[in-house]
C-alpha cells in the first residue's frame, strides 16, 4: 500500500443503537482487518452497539463522553461542546497513534472532526444521511479531508464547495432457504398459504418511511380483487406509531391482513419470506433493504424518491412508483404478483447489479485508495 503499512484507523461511535450504517461500517472494519490498516473501535456508550459487535468478533474500547455536538442547536452550544470534548478526543488519538478517524454518523462527524485537525489526523467523514442546513455545522464538514456519500442523492445536499466522493454500501448475500423461510413466516403469522400474496415493509416505524401507505397498498388490492394478501411490517417503533398503523388498517378493514413484526435480527429469512418488498419512503438517503432483497431474490418495488432510483432501474431491477400513489404501487404489486416472466428477469436482473455494486471486496477497495490519497495529499 505504497508505504502506508500499519497506519491506524479510528471508527468511534455512540454505542446507543444498530442500524444499516453500523452494519456498513462493521462489513467495512473485518475488511480492513485483512489488509495493511488496522481498525481501532470505539464507542462511547454501553448499549446494543456493543453486543453486537461482540457477536461478530470486533474487539472495541470504551470512551465515556459527556456530550456529543449537535446534540444542542445552536452555535453558542456548539461551540461549548467542541471546546468541552476536544483535549480529551486529542490525547487520545495522539495515545492511541491514530492516522485516519473514519465516523459514521452525525454526532460522530461533528464531534471528531476539530479534535482530529488539532491533531494531525486525517479525517474522513462518511455522510449518510442528507446534511443539516444549519449554517453553524456548515464549517465542520467543509474541515474534513474527504467527506464520503452513500448516494449521489446524499452528495447533492451537501453544502457548496465541498469536495466528496460516493461509494455505495456494502452487502454480503446470506444463505437462506426460501422455502423454510416462508415456513417460519407461517409459524410466526398464522395466515399464510402457498396462494397468499406476502408484502414487506422493512425500515423504522416513522413517518418519512410511510408505513402507512403499506397498509393502504393492501386495501386497495382488496377492493378491487378477492386476492389472499397481507402485509407484514417489519422494524423497530422509536415514534410509537404502532397504535395509529393498527387503527388505520382497522378503519380500512384490513387490520386481520397487517402483521406489526418488530424489529428482527437477522432481517435476511424475513425477506426472503415476502413476495414483493414495499419501500415507499421519502427522501430516503439510500434504502439498505432494497439491496437485501435484491440479493436475495425479491423483487422491489419503490417510492420514485431520494435515492431509490440510483438502486433500482425502472422496470429492470425493479419497479418504481410516483411517492404516495397508492394506486401506482398496488398495480405494481400486482403486476408481479401475475406475470411471472416479468418478475423472474427482475429478479435476475436485480441480482447481477447487487453483486456487481455492493460487493464488501469492491467497498473495501474504494475505502482503501480514499484513505491512501488523504495520506499522502
Amino acid at each position: 500500500m505504497s508505504g502506508l503499512a500499519s497506519k491506524r484507523v479510528l471508527f468511534p461511535f455512540v454505542g446507543d443503537s444498530v442500524g444499516g450504517a453500523h452494519i456498513s461500517a462493521a462489513l467495512l472494519i473485518e475488511g480492513l482487518g485483512l489488509t495493511d490498516y488496522t481498525p481501532v473501535v470505539v464507542i462511547h456508550e454501553d448499549g446494543p452497539l456493543g453486543p453486537f459487535l461482540e457477536a461478530r468478533g470486533i474487539t472495541y474500547q470504551r470512551l465515556a463522553l459527556p456530550n456529543y455536538v449537535g446534540t444542542r442547536a445552536g452555535p453558542v452550544q456548539t461551540t461549548w461542546d467542541i471546546a468541552h470534548i476536544t483535549p480529551r478526543l486529542v490525547r487520545f488519538m495522539r495515545d492511541e497513534d491514530i492516522s485516519i478517524v473514519h465516523c459514521n454518523d452525525t454526532r460522530m462527524n461533528l464531534s471528531w472532526v476539530l479534535p482530529a485537525r488539532l491533531s494531525r489526523t486525517r479525517f474522513v467523514w462518511h455522510q449518510r444521511a442528507v446534511v443539516s442546513q444549519q449554517r453553524s455545522l456548515r464549517p465542520l464538514i467543509r474541515s474534513a479531508n474527504a467527506v464520503m456519500c452513500i448516494s449521489e442523492y446524499v452528495r447533492k445536499g451537501l453544502p457548496p464547495g465541498v469536495d466528496s466522493v460516493v461509494i455505495d454500501n456494502p452487502f454480503v448475500r446470506a444463505a437462506v432457504d426460501r422455502r423454510t423461510a416462508r415456513e417460519e413466516l407461517a409459524r410466526n403469522v398464522g395466515h399464510v398459504d402457498d396462494e397468499t400474496l406476502v408484502i414487506g415493509f422493512f425500515g423504522r416505524l416513522v413517518g418519512w418511511k410511510h408505513p402507512e401507505t403499506v397498509i393502504d397498498t393492501v386495501a386497495t388490492i382488496r377492493n378491487r380483487s378477492s386476492r389472499s394478501v397481507i402485509a407484514c411490517l417489519f422494524g423497530a417503533d422509536p415514534d410509537d406509531l404502532a397504535s395509529q398503523l393498527t387503527d388505520h388498517a382497522k378503519r380500512l378493514g384490513v387490520a386481520h391482513r397487517i402483521d406489526l413484526m418488530g424489529f428482527k435480527d437477522p432481517v435476511a429469512p424475513w425477506i426472503a419470506a415476502s413476495d414483493v418488498v414495499l419501500a415507499p419512503s421519502e427522501d430516503e438517503p439510500f434504502g439498505r433493504s432494497l439491496v437485501e432483497a435484491m440479493l436475495l431474490g425479491t423483487p422491489v418495488v419503490a417510492s420514485r424518491s431520494g435515492a431509490h432510483p440510483e438502486v433500482i432501474e425502472d422496470g429492470r431491477t425493479g419497479l418504481l412508483v410516483d411517492l404516495g400513489n397508492v394506486e401506482q404501487m398496488a398495480a405494481a404489486v400486482e403486476a408481479l404478483a401475475d406475470d411471472a416472466g416479468l418478475r423472474d428477469r427482475i429478479i435476475a436482473a436485480a441480482l447481477e447489479k447487487a453483486r456487481a455494486h455492493y460487493s464488501v471486496d469492491s467497498h473495501v477497495a474504494k475505502v482503501l485508495e480514499l484513505y491512501e490519497s488523504i495520506l499522502t495529499r
